[in-house]
């Protein structure tokens, strides 16, 4: 076999015609029955070739359908989870905002609300923050008066913000 496809035997030849006329050779000596039999055995193993890729095609289209499908589920999964969690922050803050106006109207308004928004993180685990901010004397006409305090800014406008910390609440300007 290896005498017979060396280059020189091949140089002009193409090389399927070399292996053609290898098995050729190979055959001129063999029973009929051996002849019938390889041949067989040739068709068997090109069929199960086949059949294996097509099986492996087939095989990873459906893995990769369902793979789509499952990203896909999951993305939707996620997106109602924060669609809840969105929804729920804006109902907290929806009812918050008329609230944090009428404590504008108090004597004591800016530290009602500080204490308001202490007492929403208190009673809300899954809220992480709380802060209002408000346009220069747009609170309560009051700004100067609180000028470099806590929870304000330097012109005194009122700007509170509550995180929640592994140590508790904590309580800053924004």
């Amino acid at each position: 076999i290896v005498s017979f496809l060396t280059p020189g035997n091949c140089k002009k030849k193409h090389m399927i015609k070399c292996l053609v006329e290898l098995w050729s050779a190979q055959m001129k000596n063999k029973s009929i029955k051996t002849q019938v039999l390889l041949h067989i055995l040739i068709l068997l193993a090109i069929g199960m070739t086949i059949q294996v890729v097509i099986v492996s095609s087939r095989a990873s289209q459906t893995a990769n359908h369902l793979s789509s499908e499952l990203i896909e589920e999951t993305a939707e999964s996620y997106k109602n989870i924060f669609d809840t969690i969105a929804s729920e922050a804006y109902g907290t803050v929806s009812a918050f905002a008329p609230i944090a106006l009428s404590a504008s109207e108090l004597e004591n308004g800016r530290e009602t609300l500080v204490g308001m928004l202490n007492d929403y993180l208190n009673q809300d685990e899954s809220l992480l923050a709380m802060w209002t901010v408000w346009e220069p004397n747009a609170f309560d006409g009051r700004d100067a008066e609180f000028a470099n305090t806590p929870y304000h800014d330097s012109s005194g406008r009122f700007i509170a913000n509550v995180n929640r910390t592994e140590r508790g609440l904590s309580l800053t300007h924004i």
